[in-house]
């Protein structure tokens, strides 16, 4: 089952997005895309508020691995350990805090129009 990191980074000091921005996308991420082992790095800025309510993190990164014994083997090359110190770099160059969370993923089969979840069972 493929195995996922989510990382999410908090904003920039203000004064510094430009610079961020441009060191993220030509440094920090490159850092990221050269890990043995990945299957798939997605990055995204979160720019658009959604129903109005501004995100809560600025950035986010998905590292996709096809186990957690791929990850596992993963954080034990030179180019992870390059990309962590990297990371440390961002935050205190940045100001941005990192938070990460991983987990095997579930492919749910979606139901458009489906019936209603719990549809018969006492409501809580």
């Amino acid at each position: 089952m493929t195995y996922r990191i989510i990382s999410t980074w908090s904003a920039p000091h203000e004064h510094l997005t430009e610079e961020f921005e441009e060191y993220y996308n030509t440094v920090h991420a490159p850092y990221a895309a050269r890990i043995p082992g990945m299957l798939k790095l997605i990055t995204q800025r979160t720019s658009d508020p959604f129903e109005e309510n501004p995100s809560s993190f600025y950035r986010v990164a998905e590292l996709w691995f096809e186990s957690r014994e791929a990850l596992i083997a993963a954080t034990r090359t030179t180019e992870w350990a390059e990309m962590r110190n990297d990371g440390r770099y961002v935050h205190e160059k940045f100001g941005a805090v990192l938070e990460t969370g991983l987990g095997e993923l579930v492919d749910w089969e979606l139901q458009p129009g489906g019936p209603i979840p719990g549809e018969g069972t006492p409501v809580r």
